[in-house]
């Protein structure tokens, strides 16, 4: 046997070997033929034949060149297996051990490569769950219609999980994951735990979007709400409100805000209702909104003088020291409660510490002033005191403010018959 046919063997087993690997990369998963295993390694057997029975002179240059291809086709082990069973063909051809092609199936799958199936499902598993944070973000920001924030929000986060997705779920992503990871020179026998480390980074981002980044956004959200509603732009403020819960439900502050909107808008069952969340969420200033409410309605259902005293004593073990309007508010609705009870000595004290804490704001009020008076009008004890009481009422009272504009009208009432007196 020439040279010349040593070189036509090993270019017979280059062509075949190289068939193979285009059957493997095309079919992915899926079984070879038997044909095609076997006409493989039968070209490697030409090769070995060949080279026994001549001695080349260029032996480190042919050993270099046949160690290349034969590393190659070890690599193939594992789609060899799950094709065919070597064990059948050895026993008809009955090859030597040295013959190491027909003994693929004892080879063993390197450690770096044993669990390739685990990372390849966590990273399905990790891609599925980025597309259900992707989705539900979009939701949220879309749901009160489109907004330039929540749009550029919705594109970023977006275009991250169709990339990944893409590219776990296509064959063309796969095809060009495949070249990102070979332009890093990265060993091909890591590329599973990469794509799964690529797969948990996205989506840790999208999580830490979605459980830091919302509530960031929802706080802008409520503070734009915040500067329409001083501005008088009720329904700005309500739609940036909701936009605001929509990101971040769990936000006492802006159910407790919203709850205001609706109650100048005199929706006062959908600013209970916000209310209610919001001391759900124990943010201390929602406790005297919700009492005063209730006080509102007492008049049809008493036991709402009860709800207004459960809610503002729990409401007042959760003030802010700094925050002397709410503390005022909390005394003063506990005084009214008091009142509507016919409990008047422990009303009385309540609405004096009210009295006194009012003349340290800014921003003096007058129901506390009008609550008192007719706490001594009840009482029947001081009527100069009540008829002072009285006169401050209408004195400071705010006609603007409707709890305030009513106890002026009763104020008026009874300074006239006082007069008349």
């Amino acid at each position: 046997m020439t040279e010349n046919q040593l070189d036509q063997a090993i270019q017979k087993y280059t062509i075949a070997l190289e068939t193979l690997e285009k059957a493997v990369k095309e079919v992915h998963s899926s079984k070879l033929s038997s044909e095609q295993i076997l006409h493989t390694l039968i070209a490697r057997h030409e090769v070995q034949v060949a080279m026994d029975r001549l001695h080349p002179s260029n032996t480190k240059n042919l050993v270099n060149h046949l160690n290349k291809l034969d590393n190659r086709l070890r690599k193939q082990f594992k789609t060899i297996n799950y094709s065919t069973d070597l064990t059948k063909w050895r026993t008809y051809l009955n090859p030597s051990t040295e013959s190491w092609w027909w003994f693929l199936d004892s080879l063993t799958v390197p450690w770096s490569e044993r669990y390739d199936w685990l990372w390849s499902f966590l990273s399905l598993v990790f891609l599925v769950a980025s597309v259900s944070l992707g989705v539900d973000v979009s939701s949220q920001f879309l749901s009160s219609g489109p907004d330039f924030v929540g749009t550029l929000a919705v594109i970023v986060q977006s275009i991250l999980t169709l990339l990944a997705g893409g590219g776990a779920l296509t064959k063309n992503g796969k095809d060009a994951i495949e070249r990102i990871l070979s332009s890093w020179k990265l060993p091909k026998h890591w590329w599973h735990e990469v794509s799964f480390l690529m797969s948990l980074l996205l989506f840790l981002c999208l999580l830490s979007f979605h459980q830091l980044g919302l509530p960031l956004i929802a706080n802008k959200y409520n503070f734009f709400a915040e500067q329409a509603y001083s501005r008088g732009q009720l329904a700005s403020a309500e739609n940036n409100f909701i936009r605001a819960l929509q990101l971040n439900p769990d936000y006492p502050e802006a159910h407790f805000n919203l709850g205001r909107v609706y109650e100048v808008l005199q929706q006062d069952e959908r600013a209970s209702a916000e209310y209610q969340l919001a001391v759900k969420g124990e943010y201390y200033k929602a406790y005297h909104r919700l009492a005063r409410l209730y006080i509102l309605k007492a008049s049809k259902d008493t036991d709402n003088y009860s709800r207004a005293v459960a809610l503002l004593t729990e409401g007042t073990s959760k003030e802010v020291a700094d925050d002397k309007e709410t503390t005022y508010y909390n005394r003063t609705y506990m005084g009214w409660a008091r009142l509507g009870q016919k409990r008047y000595s422990e009303a009385q004290p309540l609405l004096k510490e009210a009295n006194d804490i009012n003349g340290k704001l800014t921003s003096q009020q007058a129901l506390a002033h009008c609550l008192l008076a007719q706490v001594l009008d009840e009482q029947k004890k001081n009527p100069e005191q009540a008829n002072q009481m009285w006169e401050l009422c209408v004195g400071k009272g705010n006609q603007t403010k409707p709890d305030e504009d009513m106890w002026i009208g009763v104020a008026r009432q009874r300074l006239q018959k006082m007069e008349e007196k």
